[in-house]
């Protein structure tokens, strides 16, 4: 497995180029690893596994993302980013 930097990146907000966000999805690995099963953490996973993940996912950018980007005043990501993040997914379902 690959290691990043100690520094806490489980803030979204600290991502800003392409290794913050390496940093980032790293963290969640990790997070889901320690946490996903034990209710008790702060930081427990309401998803336990992949296909509640992704469908929380799909849900909520269909429902809900842009609800929240309008009450937080942010404008919503151009959509070159969903066909981005739609690569990402595809092939690290695929990367070995």
């Amino acid at each position: 497995m690959e290691e990043f930097p100690v520094e806490d990146t489980a803030d979204p907000d600290a991502v800003f180029d392409r290794e913050s966000f390496a940093n980032f999805v790293y963290h969640l690995r990790d997070d889901w690893e320690a946490n996903r099963t034990d209710a008790t953490k702060a930081t427990y996973w309401q998803n336990p596994d992949m296909p509640h993940f992704l469908d929380s996912m799909g849900y909520w950018v269909r429902h809900e993302m842009s609800e929240m980007y309008e009450r937080q005043g942010i404008e919503m990501p151009p959509n070159e980013f969903f066909e981005h993040f739609a690569n990402l997914l595809f092939v690290a379902a695929i990367y070995e």
